[in-house]
């Protein structure tokens, strides 16, 4: 997994026995997404003070669950992820939990302002988010990362 792997690619073609959608994005040109999912991009930019063309999103999604894979260059796994987490739970109560899932150390992240936990867990300079209602599909989606 190189920094010129295109991120979809790690992201699994189906989830649930549902065929995923994928679709990848650059930070500085998020005009396909809906305006709170673009929110939550440019708050995670403000967070780590990256520019726009320095982020590179790839994003799978179904009925069951989404994925979304960023990297930011000069910036680790580890950073994307404590940001997307401080981007999200701005003004909210949030509750933390590390735990191992399908195979996968991740931090469940549960707030009052989102409808589901999301997950979030990192390997080499991509960071991965993971929302789903039932655990065992988040657990499926990982088990699918590298």
């Amino acid at each position: 997994m190189g920094a010129g792997t295109p991120l979809v690619d790690l992201l699994p073609n189906e989830l649930g026995g549902e065929a995923t959608q994928k679709h990848a994005f650059v930070g500085d040109d998020l005009s396909a997404l809906d305006g709170s999912t673009a929110m939550v991009f440019g708050s995670l930019q403000n967070v780590l003070g990256s520019d726009g063309s320095d982020m590179t999103i790839g994003a799978a999604s179904n009925s069951r669950a989404s994925i979304i894979a960023i990297r930011v260059t000069g910036k680790s796994a580890q950073e994307v992820g404590d940001a997307m987490i401080a981007g999200r739970t701005l003004n909210a109560t949030t509750t933390k939990d590390e735990l191992d899932l399908g195979g996968k150390h991740v931090v469940k992240v549960t707030t009052t302002i989102a409808p589901l936990p999301f997950y979030i867990y990192g390997t080499g300079d991509v960071s991965f988010t993971i929302a789903a209602a039932d655990e065992t599909i988040v657990a499926e989606a990982l088990s699918k990362l590298p």
